[in-house]
């Protein structure tokens, strides 16, 4: 007998949510065909209002892409074909614009 993986399901299995454990709150997402989706976040993420998503390249540094994206259990991301991200906790602005910022991916 063969059974038939309905597509909604087969494009699970092909998109990936890594959290990074022991590196604060950063998370790797990657899409193979393209999603629109609620992923759930660990416990880490508690206390945390809105993150920052960055489309990741290989040819240049992660390219900003949603700032300030509400959370709360779970973060909504939009994925494109064959892409990845890096989500990372949004930062608050300082106060001394002239001041150097280290990029959250660092």
């Amino acid at each position: 007998m063969i059974t038939r993986i309905s597509k909604a399901r087969d494009q699970e299995r092909e998109d990936r949510f890594v959290p990074q454990v022991g590196a604060g709150c950063r998370i790797i997402t990657y899409s193979k065909a393209g999603s629109t989706r609620d992923w759930a976040l660990s416990s880490t993420w508690k206390g945390i209002a809105s993150a920052d998503v960055y489309r990741l390249t290989w040819d240049a540094d992660p390219a900003l892409v949603q700032k300030g994206v509400p959370i709360s259990a779970k973060i909504p991301l939009t994925m494109a074909a064959d892409s990845g991200y890096l989500v990372v906790r949004t930062l608050r602005a300082q106060p001394d614009a002239g001041a150097f910022q280290r990029p959250p991916w660092r």
